[in-house]
C-alpha cells in the first residue's frame, strides 16, 4: 500500500474499521490514544498538572494494521503550547502516518480571595485560599503561595475566588532614601551584618541599593523587612 499522509480535522465518532475479507484495520483510537499519550508525558513546560484531549479521526479513514509499535513526535511548524499535532507513523514495509490535533489544558494551584476583600485592607492568610485552575486564561505572574502575599495590600477591591496577581497589589515602602539600614549576606551557616544608608525606596521584596557606611560602597541587595537588606556574600 502508498504511503498515506493525512492531516485530520474535526471530531468524529471512533470505531475499528474492517475489511471486506475480514482483516483489521489499525485501531483509529489507538491512533488517537497513541497521539494522546505522548503530548501527556512529553517534557512540556508546566508547574503543574495537565490534561490532554486528541481529536477524533474521520471513521472513513482505512490504514492497515500496524505490525510493529507505532512511533509519534511533534508534527513540524508552528505550535501552541495549548494546540499541538502530532505525527503517527507506523514504520511498516509500506507504512503510513497521520497527523493529529491534541487539545492540552494545564492546570495549577494558585492563590485567590477566600472573601470579598477591600482596596487598601492588608492581607492576611485568613482572606486567601489555594484552589486548583485551569491557567491558560490566568495572567503569568499569578500568585502559587500565600506566604508570597505578605505584607502587601489591595491596589483593588475583589471578591471571592478571585486569583491574586502582582497587578492587583500594592506595597508600602518598608525602605526610605535615607534610611539607615542593615545589610545581612550568609554563605552557609556564615551571617555578616554590616550598616549602609538606602539610596532609594523599596516595597517588600523590591531591590534597592545601599551604600555601606563603613566601606563608602554601594552594593544592591532585596529589601526584606523594614531597615533589613539582603545582599550577596561578596
Amino acid at each position: 500500500m502508498r504511503s498515506l499522509c493525512l492531516i485530520v480535522l474535526g471530531s468524529f465518532p471512533v470505531t475499528l474499521a474492517v475489511r471486506a475479507d475480514g482483516g483489521p484495520y489499525e485501531s483509529l483510537s489507538r491512533i488517537a490514544q497513541t497521539a494522546g499519550d505522548f503530548v501527556a508525558h512529553a517534557g512540556l513546560a508546566s508547574s503543574g498538572r495537565r490534561e490532554t484531549h486528541a481529536a477524533a479521526l474521520d471513521p472513513r479513514l482505512r490504514l492497515t494494521s500496524c505490525k510493529t509499535p507505532l512511533e509519534t513526535s511533534l508534527a513540524p511548524g508552528a505550535r501552541s503550547p495549548t494546540r499541538l499535532t502530532i505525527e503517527v507513523r507506523c514504520a511498516d514495509a509500506g507504512g503510513w502516518r497521520v497527523y493529529v490535533p491534541v487539545q492540552v489544558s494545564y492546570f495549577d494551584r494558585v492563590v485567590v480571595a477566600a472573601r470579598a476583600v477591600e482596596r487598601g485592607v492588608a492581607l492576611t492568610r485568613a482572606d486567601l485560599s489555594v484552589e486548583e485552575r485551569e491557567t491558560s486564561s490566568l495572567p503569568a505572574s499569578y500568585m502559587r503561595d500565600p506566604a508570597e502575599l505578605s505584607g502587601f495590600t489591595l491596589a483593588r477591591p475583589v471578591v471571592a475566588g478571585t486569583v491574586i496577581s502582582p497587578a492587583l497589589l500594592s506595597a508600602d515602602r518598608i525602605i526610605h532614601r535615607g534610611d539607615v539600614v542593615t545589610l545581612v549576606a550568609q554563605a552557609g551557616s556564615m551571617i555578616v551584618r554590616a550598616q549602609g544608608r538606602a539610596l532609594a525606596d523599596a516595597a517588600l521584596r523590591e531591590r534597592v541599593r545601599v551604600q555601606n557606611l563603613d566601606s563608602g560602597r554601594q552594593v544592591e541587595g532585596v529589601a526584606t523587612a523594614t531597615g533589613l537588606v539582603e545582599v550577596a556574600f561578596q
